[in-house]
């Protein structure tokens, strides 16, 4: 992003004219139809649908660069004349004899209406599941062939252009850069990792699985005469055990979920969350069985859960029901108090009595006083639409229920740190008790757990978690005592649980002081009551 360098396209097309072999798998549906929802998404063509973020020369580029993957007789490459795609290999690369070194291909990924979910899902959830599953893996490997230099990611990110930012995910940088130079798009806080090492024979046992699916050349044979051993890095230091874990089709394989499930029952003083998605409430039961055995064994403190996830239509808009699932669990259904009332005929009930009763009280102490209540004006909205519900009744959905579960939850967004638009959160990992991280491509839903293909990486290392929560946080908070060193124990769990609320509180003082955010960490407030259960 220096203006200078080639972007992913142009680079992999130069590798490959460099003699170097490139297998690039994106992921596809039936049809191609996520054709019609975003351009480029691993599609041979896009419609030319214009983004916000991208630019027209942008979308053409975007357009050639699969022309000439699916090596179309003719192309008019004249159009990135006098673009920022000038200098582009692009032609070269066309008329290249080397051009057989660069192969795309795409990967749908198989799915049914029979299957069977750990979670409570709706008819409607399972049709969309079953017509959408995609394989939405993201990893990477380099010089695989030679161990000596071998190397590899294990994304969250996407390789699309608008899911880029810098750490500083300032809401004013969003638009003065062109593609090469910089953010072209809104915020975005995202995580991913570079790996070595035997892990390396995992990645690319999965990608050759993979390919060999949708390749008529098949790719394992080639590959297998070398194996993990191989890969060993016995002088490397802070070296660390990693485990590769996988949601997949066929096989049929839900090893992310299991990992889910096994862990939550080892925490014992917090878990972090960040992930793009917050709606797998089988999770929450799970740990609640778990913690009714513990707590008739003599366990009287709870542990605390630290959630960042998004509360925009982007972020939610498919999920609001599967979502307030979640937070019901959690005694949070104040955070989104619109779907949580809408859902439930119980809490319309109860919203009527406690208006009808504060407006019982508000006529005896207008009688007390010699005047009469006036007509109430509609609570609004940041945007100044009448909320449908009483937000003085929404704080009531609140619930200590630490007893019941053994859980505690801050449910939190983030905001740039220079307005407060929010930030949108594409990260996918956990952190459970400064011990044990899991991150990948896998979100807190359904669809990742038993759908979608998925490619998570697991480790516990107290000094690689420890300091993951402590970066990420050093982003979030800018005070010591809501990050600090330690946070093993309940009791600096409870300290730190106690400081999230300090500094949840003080933001939403800043917000209606109309001032900037005193740090990205704020409360999740979805004021909305709309009611979506495809996700």
């Amino acid at each position: 992003r220096d203006g200078q360098s080639l972007c992913i396209g142009d680079l992999l097309v130069k590798k490959a004219m460099d003699g170097v072999k490139v297998k690039v798998l994106a992921w596809s549906m039936l049809a191609k139809v996520q054709t019609f929802m975003e351009a480029n998404l691993g599609n041979a063509k896009s419609i030319m649908k214009k983004n916000s973020w991208q630019t027209q020369e942008q979308t053409y580029y975007d357009t050639l660069w699969y022309d000439v993957m699916e090596k179309k007789r003719s192309i008019n490459f004249r159009a990135l004349e006098n673009t920022i795609y000038a200098k582009s290999p692009l032609q070269d690369f066309y008329q290249s004899s080397e051009k057989s070194n660069l192969i795309f291909e795409t990967r749908s990924a198989k799915s049914t209406i029979f299957k069977h979910y750990h979670d409570k899902v709706s008819l409607l959830q399972r049709l969309v599941l079953a017509v959408s599953a995609t394989h939405h893996q993201k990893t990477v490997l380099i010089d695989y062939a030679d161990p000596k230099l071998a190397r590899g990611f294990v994304l969250e990110h996407n390789m699309l252009d608008n899911y880029w930012d810098s750490n500083a995910h300032l809401a004013s940088q969003e638009q003065v850069a062109l593609p090469h130079q910089g953010r072209n798009a809104g915020p975005l806080q995202d995580v991913s990792s570079f790996v070595r090492g035997p892990i390396l024979h995992a990645i690319n046992s999965n990608f050759c699985q993979s390919w060999d699916r949708v390749v008529e050349e098949k790719i394992t044979p080639q590959r297998q005469a070398l194996t993990v051993t191989d890969y060993a890095l016995t002088t490397e230091p802070n070296r660390m055990m990693l485990q590769a874990l996988r949601t997949y089709d066929q096989p049929q394989v839900e090893q992310i979920k299991e990992l889910y499930l096994q862990n939550i029952k080892k925490t014992t003083s917090y878990i972090y969350t960040e992930n793009q998605y917050f709606r797998w409430s089988s999770l929450v039961e799970e740990f609640k069985t778990h913690w009714q055995a513990m707590k008739a064994a003599g366990r009287a403190d709870p542990i605390y859960w630290f959630v960042v996830t998004n509360s925009s239509d982007e972020g939610i808009g498919s999920g609001t029901i599967n979502t307030d699932k979640m937070f019901e669990l959690l005694g949070r259904q104040d955070v989104m108090p619109g779907v949580a009332i809408k859902r439930s005929k119980e809490l319309r009930k109860q919203q009527k009595e406690y208006k009808n009763k504060k407006l019982q009280e508000q006529q005896a102490a207008a009688q007390l006083n010699g005047g009469s209540v006036s007509k109430a004006e509609p609570a609004l909205d940041e945007q100044g639409k009448p909320l449908d519900y009483d937000p003085d009744f929404a704080k009531t959905l609140k619930k200590d229920l630490s007893d019941e579960i053994g859980i505690k939850a801050h449910i939190c967004v983030l905001s740039a740190k220079d307005s407060w638009e929010e930030v949108y959160v594409h990260s996918k990992v956990t952190i459970i008790n400064d011990t044990f991280v899991t991150m990948g491509s896998a979100n807190i839903n359904s669809r990742s757990m038993q759908t979608d293909s998925e490619f998570n990486l697991a480790l516990e290392c107290g000094a690689t978690a420890q300091k993951l929560r402590k970066d990420l946080w050093g982003l979030h908070v800018n005070d010591a005592e809501a990050n600090p060193n330690n946070l093993s124990s309940p009791a600096q769990a409870e300290a730190v649980f106690d400081q999230w609320q300090v500094l949840l509180d003080a933001n939403k003082d800043f917000k209606r002081a109309k001032q900037k955010p005193k740090q990205p960490l704020t409360e999740f407030l979805r004021t909305s009551s709309e009611l979506s259960d495809k996700d």
